[in-house]
């Protein structure tokens, strides 16, 4: 349970025995626990200090303000960390536990840290997320911004966006990823961080599509498609385009044969017999080469476009089957190659 801290809060008991204390006055020069900002139901953390000099105990309580009562439940005390007996002269005092500080180095925080409810800011010229009473801003409008407050190096901000505001690139004060300005969209995210001197920078942004700020140039392409490898910027900006090993799908002799460009945008199959050739299930383009061995007669089905050479299945002859296949068509275009 969440304790409530106050300052200078000290106050007098007549309460004897073990159980909650009823309250009594401020002490001289401090505070009563309502004075010090504790109110109704809250729970404190205490020290209470007894009339004889030699008792004392700390633990948390909650506080009630009829009757001026504080419940007691002892973390430590002299009496073997349970409640001491009052005397009846007492006093009682907040206080913060060890349990509920954090060492700055080294300590492991056993609660969530929740930030303030976001901060909503018209976009202008100059933001303030610096100066905002949360780590959540909302920037709403659309003003362009070409810079944030000052605020020292280091501090963060988690910025929404509910207008189409442009943040202005500066290479010194706004540093934007892509190094070029940003035109915000509602529901785009971004983190901004401190630099100290007013100087910002925005190393993540999140557009709501979820599509990068910066188009990729070819430079950037590289990875595999279909068994094709894409090569890098040097390659294409030669005009060597990309290379491609052609997937074997071994010898067609009986049935149908359906080419899956999965296997490849470039494939091979040897003619052994009669069969059927049909489109692929799905949309692409396919280049298949054909020799014959035994050959039979290719016959098509399902294409809605048949060109090009008429196709042989007599001899060695080789051939090359161009396939296109949309949504809604699919075409053969056949290209004699060599053989006799």
């Amino acid at each position: 349970m969440a304790t409530t801290l106050a300052n200078i809060a000290r106050m007098t008991t007549a309460t004897t025995g073990t159980g909650t204390v009823t309250l009594g006055t401020a002490v001289s020069s401090f505070l009563t626990f309502a004075q010090a900002g504790v109110t109704d139901g809250q729970t404190v953390a205490y020290l209470i200090e007894d009339g004889n000099g030699t008792d004392r105990e700390v633990g948390t309580g909650v506080y009630t303000s009829a009757g001026t009562t504080l419940s007691r439940t002892p973390t430590n005390s002299t009496n073997s960390n349970n409640a001491i007996d009052l005397s009846g002269s007492a006093q009682v005092a907040v206080t913060a536990l060890v349990a509920q500080i954090a060492n700055k180095t080294g300590d492991t925080m056993t609660g969530a840290l929740n930030w303030a409810t976001a901060v909503t800011i018209a976009s202008g010229a100059t933001v303030a997320i610096g100066a905002a009473a949360s780590n959540y801003v909302i920037i709403s409008g659309t003003a362009s911004v070409t810079d944030f407050d000052t605020i020292a190096q280091g501090a963060m901000r988690l910025v929404r966006a509910t207008g189409a505001f442009t943040l202005v690139y500066d290479g010194t004060k706004m540093i934007l990823p892509g190094a070029a300005n940003i035109t915000a969209a509602a529901g785009d995210w971004f983190l901004a961080v401190s630099e100290g001197s007013g100087n910002w920078r925005v190393p993540f942004y999140q557009k709501l599509t979820g599509k990068s700020i910066v188009a990729p140039a070819f430079t950037d392409v590289t990875g595999t498609v279909n068994g094709a490898t894409q090569l890098a910027s040097a390659q294409l900006g030669s005009g060597v385009g990309f290379s491609a090993t052609s997937y074997n799908e071994g010898t067609k002799s009986s049935g149908t044969f359906t080419p899956d460009p999965a296997n490849g945008n470039i494939q091979n199959f040897v003619n052994g017999g009669a069969f059927t050739l049909a489109p692929p299930a799905n949309p692409c383009t396919m280049i298949l080469e054909c020799p014959n061995s035994s050959a039979g007669a290719i016959t098509t089905s399902g294409f809605s476009i048949l060109s090009g050479d008429t196709y042989s299945s007599t001899g060695t002859k080789k051939h090359l089957f161009y396939i296109t296949k949309t949504a809604s068509y699919s075409q053969l275009y056949v290209v004699y190659v060599t053989g006799s």
